[in-house]
């Protein structure tokens, strides 16, 4: 047992707490650097967010709000009365 609990620290340390030295300087000029890329890649996952929630709203019997700050889509099947697992 305390074998997985030292390995689970490990883990835990080196995906959370120790980013690489690339990824420092990645997420350093990613806020710094150039942003106008940023609106036209927000406009085009919005865009394709809005085909698919419409998409999803004309099939009968599915529901989907839009999300507000994301680009998640997470439809409402329980009109098909599906068996549980």
């Amino acid at each position: 047992m305390l074998k997985i609990l030292v390995a689970t620290a490990k883990l835990l340390s080196h995906s959370v707490g120790c980013s690489a030295h690339f990824t420092q300087y990645a997420g350093y000029e990613a806020i710094t650097g150039q942003q106008e890329w940023v609106d036209e890649m927000v406009a085009v996952c919005q865009q394709r967010r809005d085909v698919l929630i419409s998409g999803l709203n004309s099939i009968p019997g599915v529901r989907c709000r839009k999300a507000m700050g994301a680009f998640y889509a997470f439809p409402n099947i329980k009109s098909f009365n599906l068996p549980s697992a």
